[in-house]
C-alpha cells in the first residue's frame, strides 16, 4: 500500500494524543502501540492478498494511471 506508514503514524500518534490528554501516556504506552501494529498488519496482508490475485496496484482505473 502506498500511504500504510502515514496511516500506521496518524494510528499511533491519535492513540498518544489520546492517552496524553487523559495523563496515561507514560504509563500506558506500550498497548498504545497495539492499534497501530495492527494496522500495518492488516494492510500488510490486504497487500499480500491482492499480489496472490496479481494485482499489483490497489487501482486500475484509467484516469490515475499516468502515461
Amino acid at each position: 500500500m502506498r500511504f500504510e506508514w502515514g496511516m500506521v503514524t496518524a494510528v499511533t500518534g491519535g492513540m498518544f494524543a489520546v492517552l496524553g490528554n487523559f495523563d496515561l501516556s507514560v504509563r500506558y504506552w506500550p498497548p498504545a502501540l497495539l492499534p497501530a501494529a495492527m494496522m500495518f498488519v492488516f494492510l500488510r496482508s490486504q497487500t499480500w492478498r491482492d499480489r496472490r490475485a496479481g494485482k499489483r496496484f490497489s487501482s486500475y482505473r484509467d484516469d490515475e494511471m499516468s502515461g
